[in-house]
């Protein structure tokens, strides 16, 4: 009798150390995957985080280099509405006249053409001077000096009534003479400037484009 209640305790015992394991099996399963649920979460999370900061890095980025193109783009039209383009554009007009002033075509108006180069002269010297933040570099070219001198020589000496022309022997300086080099200079710097110009105006437009995208 005490045998049989023995092997009955035994048989129960067994019965719920098994139920207890499969329980505690379980419980450590559902445990764990609470816990590898909230590592995912929380990796998840840390993710989301850095993506956002990586976001608001780029978008301050943009935002400034945005603001950098805006301030070159002004710059530049500036620099070719108010210094480079009107001094082209008096350059331009007095070499077409001079071409023809020097083929004695314009004889009649050889007064009012003299004069008009002094006016164009005195225009370009009046921009150098009020606009000269507006030149390209850090460094004013010589050939804005040698500019200025030549054609202050020259519209002293032309504006005389009696003799409209300057002398010979001042002429003969180098001081006087005609700075081509001005003249290459305005040209070329004012071609580069239309084209990056518009190279700017295309990324302007781009950037505005994407930033109301």
């Amino acid at each position: 009798m005490k045998t049989e209640v023995f092997k009955t305790l035994l048989l129960v015992l067994a019965a719920a150390g098994s139920a207890i394991s499969a329980f505690l099996a379980s419980y450590a399963k559902k445990k764990g995957e609470q816990l590898a649920t909230k590592h995912d979460f929380d990796e998840l999370l840390r993710q989301v985080r850095r993506t956002t900061e990586v976001t608001e890095q780029i978008k301050a980025q943009t935002s400034s280099q945005m603001r950098v193109g805006e301030s070159e783009l002004e710059y530049r039209k500036a620099q070719l509405a108010e210094f480079y383009g009107p001094i082209y554009a008096h350059l331009k007009l007095s070499q077409e006249l001079y071409g023809i002033w020097m083929a004695h075509k314009l004889r009649a108006v050889n007064k009012e053409i003299i004069s008009l180069f002094r006016e164009q002269n005195e225009a370009i010297i009046q921009i150098i001077t009020t606009r000269a933040h507006l030149i390209d570099g850090d460094t004013i070219p010589d050939v804005f000096t040698r500019f200025m001198t030549s054609v202050t020589i020259w519209n002293f000496f032309t504006a005389r009534v009696d003799k409209p022309s300057v002398d010979d022997d001042v002429a003969a300086l180098p001081q006087a003479k005609w700075p081509h080099e001005f003249v290459d200079y305005i040209y070329s710097n004012t071609q580069q400037l239309k084209k990056r110009l518009d190279h700017l105006y295309q990324e302007h437009s781009i950037e505005r484009s994407v930033k109301g995208a």
